[in-house]
């Protein structure tokens, strides 16, 4: 409302002073002041909603149809974001860079990646990832891999456990060979 009668004073300024006496000329700019700030807020939407990172929910439900990810109702909207992103990050060749580009989307961290003899292999430590979607992850990933190449990966995270079972447990590791 406030931004309303800044445009509105704004608008009046542009006029000559002795039309502005008439109440129905001040009616009429108060209303295209007020269409000019919700124009304003449309163009600013669109705007942001030309980039995944600000786009708002409804702009990502048509990126995701768009580009085919099978929705979910589990996914928070950073784990919707970051999918989206590794869907257009590292077109063309493979490079151990891509790999760590889309490994880093999903959980903020950097990871290890290796390649040697045909097998790429990557480890990412994800005890600061509470949204880390590992099926997310990996699907981004293999979508970029030759199928002639293969592929491990370890998502690494340190448990704390209050009750003493006779063995330390501090890691836990998640691996798939395929």
């Amino acid at each position: 409302m406030y931004e309303s009668l800044d445009v509105h004073r704004e608008l009046c300024s542009y006029y000559p002073s002795y039309l502005l006496s008439f109440a129905q000329v001040n009616a009429i700019i108060f209303a295209q002041s007020i269409m000019l700030e919700n124009a304003k807020e449309l163009v600013e939407r669109f705007l942001l909603n030309q980039f995944v990172l600000s786009a708002d929910t409804r702009t990502l439900s048509e990126l995701e149809y768009f580009l085919g990810i099978e929705y979910r109702s589990d996914r928070s909207e950073n784990q919707r974001r970051a999918l989206i992103i590794s869907h257009f990050s590292g077109n063309g060749k493979v490079s151990l860079e891509t790999i760590k580009e889309i490994l880093k989307l999903f959980s903020g961290e950097n990871a290890s990646v290796s390649y040697m003899n045909s097998l790429l292999s990557s480890k990412l430590f994800i005890d600061n990832c509470p949204d880390f979607s590992l099926m997310d992850c990996l699907k981004a990933v293999r979508s970029r891999i030759p199928a002639h190449i293969k592929y491990l990966f370890s998502a690494l995270s340190s448990a704390e456990a209050g009750v003493y079972a006779g063995n330390h447990f501090s890691e836990f590791i998640f691996e798939e060979i395929s």
